[in-house]
């Protein structure tokens, strides 16, 4: 039940554009249960993407009291193996990236309403999930990496 927070600054309330980025190692495959890994959601309402962990998968959920619409990439990551896992919110397209690779793309419907919370990294308040593994070299931009640049950045870590 560890997590950290770090503050409210830098990225802003409510970026349209945004990057979040993580290398994970996990084994947890409760489907069903998300594995949180950045969220500034503590409480009820819509106010950030979520990047975290569905049933094995890295996913970006943009949820609120009403509706949730979940961004799942196709690679199965709890494995026990080390994965850098991106999320990108490019306004209202939301895509994942395993291991460098896009895994989803997609147009969401709903606006989110962002929050001055600070962020949290392993934790969600909402949904009361803590982060079950190692996290390493996470990393927030307050702009939509391209497909080519988290490319190039998973290329660059991987041997470093």
């Amino acid at each position: 039940n560890d997590f950290i927070e770090i503050g409210t600054g830098g990225v802003g309330a409510n970026p349209h554009q945004l990057t979040q980025i993580a290398w994970i190692q996990t084994k947890d495959r409760r489907a069903g249960w998300p594995v949180v890994i950045l969220t500034k959601r503590q409480r009820i309402g819509s106010d950030w993407p979520t990047f975290g962990i569905i049933g094995g998968y890295a996913t970006l959920a943009i949820d609120g009291d009403s509706f949730i619409e979940n961004v799942i990439g196709n690679s199965h990551v709890s494995d026990g193996e080390w994965h850098q896992i991106v999320g990108v919110r490019d306004n209202l397209k939301y895509s994942v990236y395993v291991d460098g690779k896009i895994e989803k793309s997609k147009e969401v419907s709903h606006v989110l309403e962002g929050s001055d919370l600070p962020m949290h990294i392993g934790h969600h308040g909402g949904w009361g999930t803590y982060f079950q593994g190692s996290l390493d070299d996470i990393r927030i931009y307050n702009r939509a990496l391209s497909e080519a640049e988290v490319k190039e950045l998973y290329e660059f870590e991987k041997v470093n």
